[in-house]
């Protein structure tokens, strides 16, 4: 999977900085392999990034699209260094079955037990309505307006990190004013692109898009 990347978290405060820093409950970790899908917002309940994060005998990894991996190391950095949490970008390792979040393994120079066709991978998530947030759609997005709660990437339970007063409200308000749909489109587009309605009026935007199959977050009042 050449457009995925690894993160790898280390220390022995990772697990209670994460907690302070990830929608998912990380008490749930508890053994080597395993995982969870969870999200990485800012004080406004916004998704900078979502990832599966894999327990990893002592240490955490992030399975995250490669174009994010910069993004999401230098905002957590920020505040790793409080906890005394390293942040690195693991580039010898590989993922090598898609479908399973927890199948990291050492890289060779033999690629030939990668199971999964990217485009065929991409085209299950869409069909799933699994988003992975993009350098485009970083910030758009609270994890609801994604079904990242849905997925059972977000705890309601766990207590306070990042964004979690917002996206709590949001969550027992029943607030969100915009959601998630499957659709084909006339002609492809891009993730963060716009989508208009045949008079030309945006009504939201593209959150991920493979050929003509998309996952668009749309103003409910245009559904």
């Amino acid at each position: 999977m050449k457009t995925l990347g690894i993160l790898r978290l280390s220390g022995e405060n990772t697990e209670s900085f994460l907690q302070g820093q990830l929608t998912c409950d990380m008490r749930l970790l508890k053994k080597h392999g395993d995982y969870s899908l969870a999200a990485c917002c800012d004080h406004r309940g916004r998704v900078l990034a979502n990832f599966w994060v894999v327990r990893w005998e002592e240490d955490y990894l992030f399975i995250l699209p490669k174009n994010m991996c910069d993004i999401t190391q230098t905002h957590l950095t920020k505040y790793a260094v409080f906890s005394k949490v390293s942040i690195n970008n693991e580039d010898q390792l590989s993922i090598q079955k898609a479908s399973l979040a927890g199948a990291v393994v050492n890289s060779s120079n033999n690629h030939s037990n990668e199971m999964t066709d990217e485009d065929l991978w991409r085209k299950q998530n869409i069909q799933d309505g699994l988003v992975l947030i993009q350098p485009k759609t970083s910030l758009l997005f609270t994890p609801q307006m994604i079904n990242l709660d849905k997925l059972s990437g977000v705890s309601f339970t766990k207590g306070c990190y990042v964004g979690q007063e917002i996206i709590a409200r949001t969550q027992h308000l029943g607030t969100l004013k915009r959601h998630l749909h499957r659709m084909t489109l006339k002609t492809p587009l891009q993730p963060g692109d716009p989508l208009k309605n045949d008079t030309g009026e945006e009504i939201g935007v593209i959150a991920d898009a493979i050929g003509l199959e998309a996952l668009a977050v749309i103003e409910d009042r245009f559904m």
